[in-house]
């Protein structure tokens, strides 16, 4: 999983986040679990997870390289989800892979490259 660096739980206490990042092979690797109720109804599973893999020159480019806490600063609110870091990216012309998948079921992923 890596480096925890956000794990929020809603007010109900029903649905779980958990942030955590890793450097592998080369890339800086962010990824997202959503657990509890809100994700069943969102994604049909009880958990799911996306990340964001940055090579290592996307990942100075965001001002991200080697700056783990720097990433953790953005995950720092209940309010910043890895759907953020994307837009931001975005905005900032910084290429990423993307995977999303369900960790219920067989396949249901979903892949994005740069």
């Amino acid at each position: 999983m890596g480096q925890i660096i956000a794990k929020h739980t809603d007010a109900s206490g029903r649905e779980e986040r958990i942030v955590s990042i890793r450097h592998e092979d080369g890339s800086l690797v962010v990824r997202e679990e959503t657990k509890g109720e809100l994700t069943q109804q969102v994604y049909g599973t009880r958990a799911h997870v996306q990340m964001v893999s940055l090579s290592e020159s996307a990942a100075r480019l965001a001002g991200f390289a080697d700056n783990m806490a720097a990433i953790g600063r953005f995950f720092s609110t209940d309010d910043a989800y890895l759907s953020d870091l994307m837009d931001a990216l975005d905005a900032w012309g910084v290429p990423y892979r993307y995977l999303s998948t369900d960790c219920d079921r067989s396949g249901g992923a979903v892949m994005r490259g740069a």
